[in-house]
């Protein structure tokens, strides 16, 4: 968006021309086989035997889709209502998006995967309260930015790892649809929770509001985890 302007559909063209040729090498597939699908998907079961995995998924759908869709609406009273540099702000987080997963990942296969959670919410509470206090600084708003990007994208990294050392085979394919569905539910809910709020409170409220829902997650996540391991823990 930043060279083919907003005003025009320039952009819109040329994300419909990069998907064609990204479908263009799904005509060669061969066929891979019938799977046998599960019998009974509840939601509602995977949400309370693993709620810190599903609520891990929710996270990442509700700041990817709030960050994404309402970061160039905030970023414009910074950039001097230029919409090019708001639209540039979003490839900002894309990059934090894009290459944090891979020290997450790394950190994920020598860490305790739980810890590693709770000090990805952490960091992402102190990011997105640090945003709109230091967003008029140009270097500090990259960094934000690139951490609020990776951090979230962190979520779903982790969430997916957990998900597959839980639960194997057939179950999996039922527990992976149920941790798609809250994240969906996630993407659907985080545009208009923090739009709303923006609209309330002030532009300011675009991290504000993220990262009080950030703090909630976090003191579910305790909650959940300490329930857990008392339950485990009444069981021997």
């Amino acid at each position: 968006m930043s060279f083919t302007s907003v005003e025009t559909f320039g952009g819109f063209y040329i994300s419909a021309s990069l998907a064609i040729v990204v479908a263009l090498p799904l005509w060669s597939m061969k066929d891979i086989g019938d799977f046998e699908a599960p019998m009974n998907i509840s939601f509602s079961k995977y949400l309370f035997s693993s709620p810190i995995l599903m609520g891990s998924s929710w996270m990442m759908g509700f700041l990817y889709a709030a960050s994404a869709g309402l970061l160039p609406v905030f970023a414009l009273p910074y950039v001097n209502e230029d919409y090019t540099a708001a639209s540039r702000t979003v490839a900002w987080l894309a990059t934090g998006e894009l290459m944090l997963p891979l020290l997450i990942g790394w950190l994920a296969d020598k860490y305790d995967k739980r810890k590693l959670m709770i000090l990805l919410t952490i960091i992402a509470i102190f990011v997105l309260f640090l945003i709109p206090v230091f967003f008029h600084l140009p270097m500090l708003r990259f960094l934000l930015l690139f951490l609020l990007g990776g951090v979230t994208m962190g979520f779903y990294v982790l969430g997916l790892t957990m998900l597959g050392e839980q639960y194997k085979g057939q179950v999996l394919v039922s527990a992976n649809a149920s941790f798609i569905f809250f994240l969906s539910i996630g993407e659907i809910l985080g545009p208009p929770i923090i739009g709303r709020a923006m609209d309330i409170f002030g532009n300011s409220a675009f991290g504000w509001a993220m990262g009080v829902i950030s703090l909630l997650f976090l003191s579910v996540f305790y909650f959940t985890r300490s329930l857990i391991n008392r339950k485990q823990s009444e069981g021997f």
